[in-house]
């Protein structure tokens, strides 16, 4: 079973008239909504550079990796990718996407390291750890798969 969510409507409707067997595991929400969206235990969360545009930068060990924690089953898996930009620790930018012209959306930006410490401070075992160029100069996507223990 699967379950997609995206802030964006478009690809929601896409997933879902492409997959119309499991339309109704698509939905359209953001990633402080997790706990009350998502109710219940998964094998998995893949989060892949959805969540480098939080409220505060502090959220990421306040509120969204303990969410993650808690949709997790014992043993499940979680892969997470971030933006890292060593020269600074957030930024805001204005958008220049359709959805969102114009407006301001804040990047959250965080090293390997600094994502390992705030998952091993939820509890999560760290089985994997990467982090790779991005397109951008001097910037990176730090990559973990973590493990919920039993």
């Amino acid at each position: 079973e699967v379950v997609g969510m995206d802030l964006i409507t478009e690809p929601i409707l896409y997933a879902r008239s492409a997959y119309p067997a499991i339309r109704d595991q698509f939905i359209v929400g953001d990633l402080y909504s997790l706990p009350d969206i998502l109710g219940g235990q998964f094998d998995g969360v893949v989060a892949n550079a959805s969540l480098v545009h939080l409220l505060e930068r502090s959220d990421m060990q306040d509120r969204i990796m303990p969410s993650i924690w808690a949709l997790l089953r014992p043993s499940g898996l979680a892969f997470i990718r971030l933006l890292d930009r060593p020269d600074i620790a957030e930024r805001q930018h204005f958008d220049t996407t359709p959805e969102f012209p114009g407006s301001p959306r804040w990047f959250a930006y965080f090293s390997e390291g600094e994502l390992c410490s705030i998952a091993s401070g939820v509890g999560f075992s760290i089985l994997e750890r990467r982090t790779h160029p991005h397109r951008l100069p001097g910037a990176y996507w730090p990559c973990v798969v973590l493990e919920k223990p039993v």
